[in-house]
């Protein structure tokens, strides 16, 4: 599938061969407190460089517009 994400500042970043895209919460901890709770979508993606190799990139919800999502039937 191919995953296009648009950042609030009109910035598009696109994976071709994405595998998954899936939000999920992080807790930032604050020497044993946790602070808060922060957002991020995360997409898993074979690495260009180390065919056979799945990379991931996380990407705050708060500096995403969209995600496009088209699954090409690859």
């Amino acid at each position: 599938m191919k995953v296009t994400f648009i950042k609030k500042d009109g910035q598009k970043i696109v994976y071709k061969h994405a595998y998954e895209v899936y939000e999920h919460e992080k807790c930032i901890d604050n020497g044993g407190v946790i602070d808060e709770v922060e957002a991020f979508i995360t997409v898993v993606y074979p690495d260009e460089l180390d065919y056979g190799v799945e990379a991931e990139m996380d990407y705050h919800t708060d500096s995403i517009d969209r995600v496009e999502i088209t699954f090409t039937g690859e």
